[in-house]
C-alpha cells in the first residue's frame, strides 16, 4: 500500500481520464446518432422541394399552353369577326 501513498495523484489523474474519455465517447455517440436524425430530416426536405419545383415546371407549363390557346382562340375569334363584318 505505500506505493498507493506515494502514487496516489497519478492514479486519480488516470482515473479522471478515464471517466472524461468515456463521457466524451458518449456524447460523441450521441452526436452521431443527432447528426443522422438531421441528415434523414433534411433529405425528407429536399425530396419536397425537388417534388415542388417538378409540380412548379408542370404547372407553368401548362399554363404556357393555355396562355397559346387563348392567344389562338382569340386570333380566330377575330378573324371570324372580320369574316363576317366584311360580309356585311
Amino acid at each position: 500500500m505505500e506505493w498507493l501513498q506515494d502514487y496516489w495523484h497519478q492514479v486519480l489523474f488516470i482515473g479522471f481520464v478515464l471517466v472524461n474519455a468515456i463521457r466524451a465517447r458518449e456524447q460523441l455517440s450521441e452526436a452521431k446518432k443527432d447528426l443522422i436524425v438531421l441528415q434523414k430530416q433534411m433529405d425528407r426536405v429536399l425530396r419536397w422541394t425537388q417534388d415542388q419545383q417538378e409540380s412548379l415546371a408542370v404547372l407553368q407549363a401548362e399554363k404556357e399552353v393555355e396562355k397559346e390557346q387563348r392567344r389562338m382562340l382569340w386570333s380566330f375569334t377575330n378573324k371570324l369577326r372580320d369574316m363576317l363584318s366584311n360580309g356585311k
